[in-house]
């Protein structure tokens, strides 16, 4: 099967202190799966590389010193700490919707993995029209996004 995983907790670079739980998922599925990751970029990372056999994709929402929503403890946190980081927050999403359309098009998905309700399943269920064939959607909750 060829998996897309829409998430915005993925390591930035090896011995990251951001969790790992998407990234070992991923890496468990990559045992017998196409699987290819659509995260947000931060400083210092690439746009799109080769991680342990995973595609991943990072996609550009704001300058890049100014890519401070996700990571280093999540966005409802990073939210709190600085309120006008919900300025970022609508190109967040529509850079995310468009590198998952970007990629349902060039690709053929089976499954759309999202992690969290919003936004990831969000941006899931509205770009899955614009594939051709278009995936089935599978979404994860992890807790925080219930709140």
């Amino acid at each position: 099967m060829k998996i897309l995983v829409l998430t915005s907790t993925y390591p930035r670079w090896e011995n990251d202190t951001d969790p790992k739980f998407v990234y070992n998922l991923c890496q468990y599925l990559g045992r017998d799966n196409d699987v290819h990751v659509v995260a947000p970029h931060a400083r210092g990372t690439a746009t799109e590389e080769v991680n342990n056999g995973v595609r991943v994709f990072r996609y550009r929402y704001c300058i890049e010193r100014g890519e401070t929503l996700a990571y280093d403890g999540g966005i409802l946190p990073r939210l709190k700490q600085n309120k006008f980081r919900v300025l970022l927050v609508p190109f967040f999403l529509l850079s995310q919707w468009l590198m998952t359309i970007r990629l349902l098009r060039r690709h053929h998905y089976d499954v759309i993995h999202a992690h969290w309700i919003i936004p990831q399943a969000l941006v899931a269920l509205l770009a899955r029209p614009f594939s051709k064939a278009p995936p089935a959607v599978v979404a994860t909750s992890h807790g925080g996004d219930l709140f």
